[in-house]
């Protein structure tokens, strides 16, 4: 499941960012993660803190492909990570989804949907 929602997700590199939006043309951070593991057959709510509150916590030793990476105290941002220290995300309005290095920005925790 996890290799699919990364698969997912690395498709839809360069596609808008657009607040609200769970694509298939655009997306935010959470509906991102929310389609990529739709894709894979897992059920996420669209709302990075919730996302956060719905799945097991892992630590960053046990990182893998498929997991979320939350950012900010607050958990306002949500990536995938995709491996080799990357992660797929959604960042901003007028920005695209695009991947980025998993240590830019404040993380928050990591979780394992599934």
């Amino acid at each position: 499941a996890a290799g699919k929602a990364v698969k997912f997700a690395c498709a839809q590199i360069g596609k808008p960012y657009v607040w609200g939006a769970d694509g298939p043309s655009s997306y935010d951070c959470s509906g991102l993660t929310m389609a990529a593991w739709r894709a894979a057959g897992i059920s996420l709510p669209h709302n990075a803190y919730q996302q956060y509150k719905n799945i097991r916590a892992v630590s960053r030793s046990q990182l893998q492909p498929g997991d979320l990476v939350f950012y900010y105290s607050d958990i306002h941002h949500v990536g995938i990570y995709v491996g080799g220290n990357w992660v797929v995300h959604a960042p901003r309005s007028g920005d695209k989804v695009r991947m980025r290095s998993l240590s830019v920005g404040p993380i928050h925790s990591y979780g394992r949907p599934g």
